[in-house]
C-alpha cells in the first residue's frame, strides 16, 4: 500500500512580492506596548464563521483576544459586514 501524496490548496503566484518584515526578525521588546504582534483566526461552524483576534506583547509574552462578530452568510456572498 502507497501513501498518497498530500496536496497544498494553496498556490503561490508566479510574480508574488515577499511581505515586509517590520520586526526584522528581532521578537524582544526592552517595555511593555514597545513590540506587538497578533493573528486573525477564523473558526469553522456549523452555520457561521467566527473569528478570533489574538495580541501578544512581546516584552511580557502575555497574550489577550477578543472575539469578533460571527458572520452568518457564507465566505463567497456579496454581503458586506461591518
Amino acid at each position: 500500500m502507497t501513501r498518497r501524496r498530500c496536496r497544498s490548496l494553496t498556490r503561490p503566484a508566479k510574480r508574488a512580492v515577499l511581505a515586509a518584515d517590520p520586526l526584522g526578525r528581532d521578537f524582544t521588546a526592552p517595555a511593555p506596548g514597545m513590540k506587538l504582534v497578533g493573528d486573525l483566526t477564523f473558526i469553522a461552524a456549523d452555520l457561521a464563521w467566527p473569528y478570533l483576534a489574538t495580541w501578544l506583547d512581546l516584552a511580557t509574552l502575555k497574550s489577550s483576544g477578543a472575539p469578533g462578530p460571527t458572520a452568518t452568510a457564507p465566505l463567497w456572498s456579496s454581503t458586506r459586514w461591518s
